[in-house]
């Protein structure tokens, strides 16, 4: 295992350096399949704060004969916040050795299967549309931390 140039966590977990580097977030899920002791993993982008372990626990029990579990929002597909399988690594090492990287392009494969999830089914769930929230920007982190305080706060109420 090679380690990242990245801070010290604070939780004893493993940080990889990507195996095929500078391909974005594919290289990443690409890393996360190959490094997995599972065969499905859960991919979560880091700058969304706001994940949900509900809805973590829908699209997990959603898996049988799927090779990805992916929200579709209004916006377009969900790929960093995706459920994926191991058999998804032929084509997505094809598509690195490519440097075809767009993750939205996983998805079109015809060999894979994919079990997409309704805005509106998923919105049962996360009504707010709060596990999609991304911290892009420092007005952006505000946000996520004015939210953060309003459920808090909300939640020490009930």
């Amino acid at each position: 295992m090679i380690a990242q140039d990245s801070p010290p966590l604070r939780a004893d977990v493993p940080v990889t350096r990507d195996l095929v580097a500078d391909c974005g977030s594919l290289g990443g899920l690409y890393t996360g399949l190959q490094q997995a002791s599972t065969e499905y993993v859960f991919v979560v982008a880091c700058d969304m704060p706001f994940l949900n372990p509900q809805a973590v626990q829908y699209m997990t029990a959603l898996k049988d004969h799927s090779d990805i579990v992916m929200v579709r929002r209004e916006n377009g597909l969900q790929p960093m916040h995706a459920l994926y399988s191991r058999r998804c690594l032929p084509v997505i090492e094809e598509m690195v050795r490519a440097h075809h990287v767009k993750m939205q392009d996983v998805v079109a494969h015809p060999s894979l299967h994919v079990r997409l999830i309704a805005e509106a089914e998923f919105s049962r769930i996360d009504p707010e549309g709060r596990s999609f929230f991304n911290v892009n920007t420092p007005s952006d982190l505000e946000a996520a931390r004015m939210l953060h305080v309003r459920s808090t706060a909300a939640s020490s109420s009930q």
